[in-house]
């Protein structure tokens, strides 16, 4: 196993690349980091009527014990892309605008749908969908959030970066029936519209602000904070008091600081310097006495595109690499903590299908490494550049060495990670999925066809009829049967590769009030304060 870093990157002494403390902000399609970590869910229904206000902030019940002029430094190993939720390139920006903007729709911690800005809706037929809004909501700028302000923002999106167009395809028009209506007409992939909104795609931001295209360092929405400052280190917030959510900002202040290096972090969070974070359960549990930790995240993944252009053409190869894998020492000797899977699911998940897992099986590997031609060869792994992650690609080159093929790790910033791959010089990636709340976008997104991970054109034949059945499917049960079909046909094919489900943590000190992951596995900052003295 060799390490060899791409150009402009600084190595070190031992030939692994430096982690860069300053924040790179390529312009790309989509950043590896932002695909993987949730990905999960099922849609449970087409219709909510809920009047209240979804609690997706962080500890209810420790609003009384805050302090709620006090400070709360986040320390975040990436910094934000773009801080425009209809342009950004990249899913991790979600930390940033979440506490800022509010979506249409939101995923709870259970993966279930749920009202946000609007209140209800329903599908009036195949490709109509018509959503109520909450009324007496103002965006921070003052501006009134009514139907009008939902199809500036769908028009937007469906006008803005290619992630944010991709993500509204389904939706051909939008109108506003009054002020608290709108209408949606849908096109293809349909049955995905519902989940989209509950992601960035689903922000509104104040129309006002759309016009003045000046969101790289200011915020207009109707969440519990607004941005006040942005740097390179240092993203700044402060408590929207407009905001119908407002109670759900926990601290007056919440300061996201930029700490690419984990152990940099936990021993910032060890002197005060940063109130919470996220890490592994090893790396928390080393921490010692006075730390605690909030539920670990249930869908964070870690996945293998692979390139088929090369080495990999055959379905044989790929499978080498897969029986080559103990996906059970990976785990416990990175995460500490979580589920090692075939399949891109979990076992608690609806599309999880139990006869599809196996173990590690290193004879037939060196066989099928040996008739396939790749035995020999030398396989080019592109990895992110963050110790977990490098870490697991340093014990799946191992594992792959042992059957006969040699590998070079190629380690490199989430930053330009996808620009990387995108060049087709690597035969495998490793990646962590932030993932998204509809199965069918997180496959559309990883195998579909022009997806920015996919290097190997149209998905195979036994993969894209399931999945388009799924894409413009509402959910119902006959939905996640097709699902499961799909999950079925990736994993026969071999065609992109689960490595594991990993439990993130997100720990604080005796400060930190509050802690809670988001479905998705990035932290939710609403709700998070610090304790009153």
């Amino acid at each position: 196993m060799r390490f060899k870093p791409i150009e402009d990157h600084t190595t070190t002494t031992d030939g692994k690349q430096k982690r860069d403390s300053g924040a790179k902000r390529g312009h790309v399609l989509l950043s590896a980091v932002s695909l993987m970590a949730g990905a999960a869910i099922v849609l449970a229904g087409c219709s909510a009527r809920s009047q209240s206000a979804p609690d997706n902030s962080a500890g209810p019940d420790s609003t009384a014990e805050m302090d709620r002029a006090a400070t709360f430094v986040w320390g975040a190993p990436v910094a934000p892309t773009m801080l425009d939720p209809h342009k950004t390139p990249n899913s991790q920006d979600a930390l940033y605008l979440r506490p800022v903007y509010d979506t249409l729709v939101s995923v709870g911690n259970d993966g279930t749908l749920s009202p946000q800005l609007a209140k209800e809706w329903k599908f009036t037929d195949d490709s109509t969908l018509m959503m109520t809004l909450r009324e007496g909501v103002t965006f921070s700028d003052g501006e009134p959030f009514d139907a009008e302000a939902v199809v500036a923002n769908i028009e937007a999106g469906k006008a803005g970066g290619p992630q944010q167009q991709a993500a509204l395809a389904s939706i051909t028009s939008v109108k506003a029936a009054d002020t608290a209506t709108v209408v949606l007409s849908l096109g293809e992939k349909r049955g995905t519209t519902l989940g989209q909104l509950a992601t960035m795609a689903g922000m509104m931001v104040s129309p006002k602000a759309i016009k003045s295209g000046d969101l790289a360092s200011t915020s207009a929405g109707t969440g519990p904070y607004q941005i006040t400052s942005v740097r390179p280190d240092e993203v700044d917030l402060q408590r929207s008091e407009s905001s119908w959510v407002k109670d759900q900002a926990g601290a007056a202040v919440l300061k996201m600081k930029v700490v690419p290096d984990q152990q940099s972090r936990l021993n910032q969070l060890k002197s005060g310097e940063i109130t919470a974070t996220n890490t592994d359960l090893k790396s928390f549990k080393a921490l010692g006495p006075g730390f605690h930790k909030a539920a670990a995240a249930e869908y964070g993944q870690l996945v293998m595109p692979i390139n088929q252009n090369g080495v990999f053409k055959s379905v044989d190869a790929r499978r080498a690499v897969d029986l080559a894998m103990d996906r059970a020492a990976v785990l416990n000797a990175t995460y500490g903590e979580g589920e090692p899977n075939v399949q891109l699911f979990p076992k608690s998940h609806p599309v999880f299908v139990p006869d599809l897992e196996h173990g590690a099986d290193v004879e037939e590997a060196k066989r099928l490494a040996e008739s396939s031609g790749l035995a020999g060869k030398t396989i080019r792994l592109l990895s992110l550049n963050v110790s977990t992650t490098m870490a697991v690609s340093e014990g799946v080159a191992g594992m792959l060495e042992k059957v006969g093929a040699k590998v070079e790790i190629v380690p490199v910033e989430a930053t330009v990670h996808t620009q990387e791959w995108g060049t087709g010089k690597y035969d495998l990636t490793i990646i962590y999925n932030l993932g998204h709340p509809d199965p069918a976008v997180l496959f559309q997104n990883l195998i579909g066809e022009n997806a920015v991970l996919n290097l190997n054109g149209a998905p195979p034949a036994s993969v894209a009829e399931p999945l388009a059945a799924a894409l413009n499917t509402a959910p119902s049960e006959e939905r996640t049967k097709t699902l499961q079909a799909v999950a079925k046909a990736i994993t026969e094919d071999e065609t992109v590769l689960s490595v594991m489900h990993t439990a993130i943590q997100v720990v604080g000190g005796k400060s930190a009030v509050g802690l809670r992951p988001y479905q998705t596995g990035l932290p939710s900052l609403r709700g998070v304060g610090v304790a009153a003295k």
